[in-house]
């Protein structure tokens, strides 16, 4: 599959930007053609690493990023089919990065794939949203939250119609040390414009680490 793109980027403030291009997809050997226009809205990261010049150095507002990787299985219990019956179970890997805003407060980017279940080859999902989470407590090992995701999943012949989904999950953190952890959560998939309504569960690792980002106030 290849695709070709051109694009135009608008900076919205210091860290936001937005997107828009089009191009063309096809694939070599096959007959899959289509024109694509792609939106987004970009996050700039602004890591801070080192700086050598011989003018003026840049006046930053230095500040520690933190951020939390997920690595889980998810478990579809009894997702709805499109064209028949079958309800058996989907299992999904998952990825999820939050990005904690505050002590409280953390914004969740997640993509998922299916790889076992019948009927589901090449089910995906992408979603983002907001959660928010305890004070840690008993030695600071346990941490309760919950998060709120939005977003579109397609394949797997699932229940989806456009594709459009949410995902409300409240759960628990149990770290090993400040930066090691599992977790384990509950939550419901459904789709908001057909029959696709499902309990699912969580089971995974999840790391914790920080990085220096800066904002230009020069």
């Amino acid at each position: 599959m290849l695709i070709s793109q051109l694009g135009l980027d608008w900076e919205l403030t210091s860290q936001f930007a937005s997107r828009a291009s089009a191009g063309y997809l096809f694939v070599p050997r096959g007959q899959l053609r289509a024109p694509i226009i792609t939106g987004a809205l970009i996050y700039h990261l602004n890591m801070i690493g080192p700086y050598q010049s011989s003018s003026e150095s840049p006046t930053f507002d230095i500040f520690n990023q933190g951020w939390r990787i997920h690595l889980f299985n998810q478990t579809y219990f009894h997702p709805q089919r499109a064209a028949w019956p079958e309800r058996s179970a989907i299992n999904m890997i998952a990825l999820q990065i939050d990005q904690l805003i505050s002590s409280r407060f953390f914004f969740s980017y997640q993509a998922a794939s299916a790889y076992q279940g019948a009927h589901a080859g090449g089910y995906a999902t992408g979603m983002i949203g907001p959660g928010i989470q305890s004070k840690p407590f008993l030695h600071e090992h346990l941490q309760t939250y919950a998060n709120l995701l939005i977003g579109a999943g397609g394949g797997g012949n699932l229940a989806l119609a456009g594709g459009a989904v949410i995902e409300p999950v409240i759960g628990l953190y149990y770290y090993i040390n400040q930066f090691f952890g599992i977790h384990a959560s509950l939550g419901h998939m459904k789709a908001l414009r057909d029959q696709l309504t499902t309990p699912i569960i969580n089971i995974g690792l999840n790391i914790r680490f920080g990085t220096l980002m800066g904002t230009n106030i020069a």
